[in-house]
């Protein structure tokens, strides 16, 4: 059994593929969790619901906020 989950979040680093694939890959096992994806400043991951820029924090705290409430 897996762990329960709220949110999950994917980094920025890897390939935007790899990204895609790990987010088919959590989709899979955690269906009813959100994805917060953190992107380099030019993209956009997928059409995830909660897309931000990696850096500052401020920038995507709040969406953190909105996938937990």
């Amino acid at each position: 059994m897996l762990p329960r989950a709220d949110l999950l979040i994917i980094g920025h680093a890897a390939p935007e593929q790899i990204r895609l694939d790990m987010v088919a890959w959590l989709r899979e096992r955690y269906p009813r969790t959100s994805i917060l994806a953190l992107n380099p400043s030019h993209e956009q991951l997928g059409t995830l619901r909660f897309n931000a820029v990696h850096y500052p924090p401020q920038a995507w705290l709040p969406l953190i906020e909105a996938a937990l409430g």
